[in-house]
């Protein structure tokens, strides 16, 4: 009976003190918030019309027909992303993310619009009064900020590795705007471009 005894007290010791080696195990291990390696970005920005080609035309009255004009160059929309603190970043990678955020095709880093004149075409309704329309190419405009995460220390997470400014734009539109802009919904490229050659 003692030996049974003994033995039942030596194996609930036991058990105790796995016990507390746990908990002391436990309360020391910090969380993972990152794998080592790792890197997370953060895109900030937003986005404008802007008119890059535009020219206006009068059409006396008569019926409806289809047109081209050309429009000529008014303003020259760039692509480029600067650093302003922390180590080297490839400006591909940032206007990938870039895209990702605003689910847009942008142009590469160093891209420009073109400065000739281009072509425009569509059909023109029928008026008993002069018409004025405006021929326009314009494209959407991004602007914003971007920083660079990296993961040293799993336990304190992600920290700035560099940050910086961004500014694209998306792909290209054009048309024929009946002016005044009125009929436009405001800040629109017909909009845009029917205030920019009918004052």
């Amino acid at each position: 009976m003692r030996t049974k005894l003994s033995i039942g007290v030596v194996v609930a010791m036991t058990a105790a003190l796995f016990a507390v080696l746990a908990t002391t195990s436990g309360a020391g291990a910090q969380p993972v918030k990152c794998k080592v390696g790792s890197i997370t970005w953060k895109i900030t920005g937003k986005k404008t019309n802007r008119i890059t080609h535009a020219h206006g035309y009068q059409l006396p009255p008569g019926g409806s027909m289809s047109i081209t004009k050309s429009a000529s160059k008014v303003a020259t929309l760039t692509s480029s992303v600067k650093k302003s603190a922390g180590g080297s970043v490839n400006a591909g990678n940032v206007l990938v993310h870039a895209e990702a955020h605003f689910q847009v095709d942008l142009a590469k880093s160093g891209s420009r619009t073109t400065s000739s004149s281009i072509k425009v075409s569509s059909q023109i309704a029928k008026s008993r009064k002069d018409r004025y329309i405006a021929a326009w190419g314009g494209r959407k405009y991004f602007t914003g900020k971007w920083t660079k995460y990296s993961c040293d220390i799993p336990s304190v997470g992600y920290k700035p590795e560099a940050r910086g400014t961004w500014h694209s734009y998306g792909p290209a539109s054009d048309g024929l705007a009946l002016c005044p802009a009125k009929r436009y919904h405001r800040g629109s490229l017909p909009y845009i471009a029917c205030r920019q050659v009918w004052h």
